[in-house]
């Protein structure tokens, strides 16, 4: 007998109380038998579906261009007006699979200034639709972001709009506070996991510092915990006429190569060689 089935004691097992009570109260026996139905051996779990992947690097170094190359259809929701100019550059079948939004367009001019927080609320809304849209596709394409710095910049900017003047000292926020622009970083991160098509997702870079002396590594303008959410990161540095591809780890390990002008099938299949793990 299980340790959670019904078991009448010696003591009580005769008593006509406790057998009526235990009428009106039984314990059911649990069953785990659909629990563990549940779970699939890792033998057949099928190929990986998607990547989800970060690229940060100096302006110009060919972010843009290497999300470009992503499996189609690919959705785009861009922050610098620069994909029109790169997108034109392409084939004509090419460009039919690749759709782009200006979250620029969604800005609000203020006086002197643009409104940007416009631009992040629009986001969040383009992103939770977009992925419900996707789930229905026989396809697995790639929905990309880029530059994803520029929501975090907008998250910081909405934070601070919207903080109590008695939770700042000057243009300092308290630390309490950041939890709320973290919170949503968070939920557009869970929204992109919630697909099961490719996510890339371009971060500026920004200098390192060994007190005022520059260190000439670079780190990705990003959300501290964004790399936690990512499969992979990669820096990309130009090199004359080359894309230099740096990986920086994640859930393939850290004992890569690099690889210079890789496409992203090339990148794919690069892990799948060192890693085995295979992509749909």
């Amino acid at each position: 007998m299980a340790k959670w089935d019904i078991e009448e004691s010696s003591d009580t097992a005769g008593d006509p109380a406790v057998n009526q009570a235990s009428s009106h109260k039984k314990v059911p026996k649990k069953d785990f038998t659909n629990v563990l139905s549940m779970f699939k051996p890792a033998i057949e779990i099928p190929a990986v579906k998607c990547l989800r992947c970060g690229i940060y690097g100096a302006p110009k170094a060919g972010k843009t261009h290497w999300v470009l190359t992503a499996k189609r259809p690919l959705y785009i929701l861009d922050t610098e007006k620069s994909l029109p100019l790169l997108v034109k550059q392409l084939p004509e079948d090419v460009q039919k699979e690749i759709f782009v939004v200006d979250l620029v367009d969604y800005a609000e001019k203020k006086g002197q200034h643009m409104d940007v927080t416009k631009s992040m609320e629009a986001a969040f809304e383009i992103i939770g639709q977009l992925v419900d849209a996707v789930s229905e596709s026989e396809t697995i394409g790639t929905i990309a972001i880029d530059s994803m710095s520029d929501i975090w910049e907008y998250l910081k900017i909405w934070l601070a709009d919207n903080v109590d003047e008695s939770k700042k000292f000057g243009d300092a926020i308290m630390g309490t506070e950041w939890g709320r622009a973290n919170k949503r970083w968070t939920q557009l991160m869970r929204l992109l996991q919630a697909s099961d098509w490719n996510v890339i997702l371009t971060f500026k870079s920004k200098q390192k510092y060994d007190g005022v002396k520059a260190t000439g590594i670079f780190d990705p303008d990003w959300q501290k915990n964004t790399f936690y959410w990512l499969d992979l990161n990669i820096e990309v540095k130009r090199e004359f006429e080359d894309h230099r591809f740096v990986f920086h780890g994640g859930r393939f390990g850290d004992k890569y190569d690099d690889l210079i002008n890789p496409t992203f099938d090339d990148v794919r299949e690069y892990l799948t060689k060192k890693s085995g793990v295979k992509f749909l």
